[in-house]
């Protein structure tokens, strides 16, 4: 039973993920729940993050069939730290900071490589 809301669960994260990239939103993140979703060559996702100043924010993402480039904007809308390490599939890209001055964060995952690349 638990196996099939799970099952369930994901199938409608899936299907609104699919909706959101369509939108193009910006989605809130929230600290301890992963998200999953799909992404191409080309393609960008951005989430946001609020913060405040002296916390520390660590985004892990696995790179399944995809490598993809990690950015992060302040609240004043200003690069505060990229990373693109691995440009290897199965290794997680890495990205850490710690906020500076209170506000929402914007994180942006962009998928490098061809447009037919999904992963």
């Amino acid at each position: 039973m638990i196996k099939r809301i799970c099952q369930l669960l994901l199938l409608l994260c899936l299907a609104s993920t699919a909706f959101a990239q369509v939108k193009d939103e910006v989605r809130p993140l929230v600290p301890g729940q992963p998200v999953e979703r799909e992404i191409a060559g080309g393609e960008s996702h951005t989430d946001q993050i609020a913060l405040t100043a002296g916390q520390f924010v660590r985004v892990v993402v696995e790179q399944r069939g995809i490598d993809v480039k990690l950015a992060l904007a302040g609240p004043d809308g200003k690069p505060v730290i990229e990373s693109d390490l691995t440009g290897i599939f199965g290794l997680p890209e890495l990205l850490s900071c710690e906020a500076t001055a209170p506000g929402t964060y914007q994180l942006v995952v962009r998928g490098n490589g061809a447009a037919t690349r999904l992963g």
